[in-house]
């Protein structure tokens, strides 16, 4: 289980999120599968979020549901393993020595790509041309000693019924990397849609939602729940119609911000949500 998160900023986002009635439906391009339920269309679910999912609800995605995919970092394993400060290091020190620039600098510019461009990689790619395998194979390469076992989450994917799907930024080896820690068999999911199976076009492009349809062979967005850490994220596959979970961090890139009519669930981890559904 995830801490609780004493920032009075995330528990005030929290508290909006909560507040929330329905779905944004008027941003939606059809209707999603938990339009029409009201108040309990989104609700906080979790330690330090608190609450319990409607009967309607739960039995409504436990009959229509027919794929999951959830993001890695920062959603299968807990946000203060802090695996992303590593990555974010590496980042530095890729475009220090890549472009020849002092320290101070590269972490200038990684953010200034990560502003213009979604992506520390796609704007290094667009801009410098790097390759962006290199730039991965570097950034990966971490210590991933403090991410936890996790017997309850694997037990809860296995038993889950539906395609699920990895569906992350980073690369298929630096997710596997993460599972093996967690304790949970990559047989549990049926397909990685990473950042090299997305053609390098990161989410939240809709391209990367479009691929997930097609990989788990569903015509009808929703019919998948999507859980991710960063509202952002969530936007586009709220928009078509997916069921989406925001998995409650305290970072400062995962507040709401103005992004709550995109989320229907808010959750303190992926198991407290699960376990309404095996």
């Amino acid at each position: 289980m995830l801490p609780k998160a004493d920032s009075k900023t995330a528990a005030g986002d929290r508290a909006a999120a909560r507040s929330l009635v329905g779905r944004g439906s008027s941003a939606s391009e059809g209707k999603g599968l938990l339009d029409g339920l009201g108040t309990g269309a989104l609700q906080g679910i979790g330690e330090g979020i608190g609450g319990e999912i409607e009967e309607s609800i739960k039995a409504r995605i436990k009959t229509s549901i027919k794929a999951w995919a959830f993001d890695l970092d920062n959603t299968l394993y807990p946000h203060h393993c802090d695996l992303f400060a590593q990555i974010d290091r590496r980042m530095g020190g890729f475009i220090a020595e890549k472009l020849a620039l002092p320290a101070n600098e590269a972490r200038l510019l990684q953010k200034e790509l990560l502003r213009d461009y979604a992506t520390t990689l796609q704007g290094l790619a667009s801009r410098y041309g790097i390759d962006a395998r290199e730039f991965l194979s570097f950034v990966h390469d971490i210590d991933y000693g403090c991410v936890p076992v996790n017997p309850r989450l694997a037990g809860m994917l296995e038993h889950l019924a539906g395609c699920k799907v990895v569906f992350t930024n980073a690369t298929k080896s630096h997710a596997e990397r993460v599972l093996e820690r967690l304790g949970v068999p990559c047989s549990c999911f049926d397909h990685f849609l990473d950042i090299a199976a997305m053609g390098y076009q990161p989410k939240p492009h809709r391209s990367c939602y479009e691929a997930l349809l097609e990989r788990c062979r569903v015509k009808d967005a929703s019919e998948v729940v999507m859980l991710d850490d960063l509202p952002s994220n969530l936007k586009t596959a709220h928009e078509m119609g997916m069921v989406t979970v925001l998995v409650d961090t305290p970072s400062r890139f995962a507040r709401l911000a103005g992004d709550e009519r995109y989320v229907d669930f808010v959750v303190g981890d992926v198991e407290s949500f699960l376990e309404n559904f095996v």
